[in-house]
């Protein structure tokens, strides 16, 4: 299973795909029903949903939340623990609880992503049934964890060198360089589809004032 992860993983440096192809693998290897890959946002103080499994559309997640109303989350990034939650432990988290139960699940397990020695986000697996959470699962589980977090983070720091290479870093517009590289993705798309390509160039006055 992880050689399976590490191949596929490396194929991709877009942070998304990278975070739900994490989230398909860690379901099918821990026979969990659902699983959540978030990056730790640490200046804001919220972590950021990057990925999903069952595949969910980007506009069906909930795009980030504050992670100070949830201090199981937060010992998870800031300790790198793991942790278990089951709502029907009646000294569980109430905040972790109410969630679970909201969207019918019965258990939690929480690792953090580390990459380099640093927390950069946060693993979630969801069951609906009980699931026994013994060393080996567990240690499967950060083992995936912690190769896939080398992955997403790579990933996001292409994403970040590509945006300083596209946009200009006074407007934070793209450049000319991104122009001509979308106008030839776009001609090899009419070319294989067969279909006519436009192009409409404004000029706009005054433009020194943006």
């Amino acid at each position: 299973r992880l050689l399976d992860m590490s191949s596929e993983l490396s194929g991709s440096l877009d942070p998304r795909q990278v975070a739900n192809l994490m989230a398909g693998h860690l379901v099918r290897a821990m026979g969990v029903d659902e699983c959540a890959i978030s990056y730790w946002d640490r200046p804001s103080g919220r972590v950021e949903s990057l990925g999903y499994h069952p595949p969910l559309r980007i506009d069906e997640m909930e795009p980030y939340f504050a992670v100070a109303g949830f201090p199981e989350t937060l010992r998870v990034l800031e300790r790198q623990e793991t942790v278990i939650v089951d709502a029907l432990d009646p000294a569980a988290d109430p905040a972790e609880v109410e969630l679970l139960v909201r969207d019918g699940n019965r258990v939690l397990a929480m690792l953090p992503l580390v990459a380099k020695g640093q927390s950069i986000g946060i693993v979630e697996m969801f069951s609906k049934n009980e699931v026994r959470w013994d060393a080996q699962r567990l240690e499967l589980a950060r083992t995936m964890a912690n190769e896939a977090a080398i992955a997403l983070e790579n990933a996001r720091l292409y994403e970040d060198a590509r945006k300083h290479a596209d946009r200009d870093p006074l407007t934070g517009f793209y450049n000319h360089r991104f122009l001509h590289e979308r106008m030839g993705e776009e001609v090899v798309r009419s070319q294989r589809g067969r279909r006519p390509l436009s192009v409409l160039m404004l000029d706009l006055d005054d433009f020194k004032l943006v």
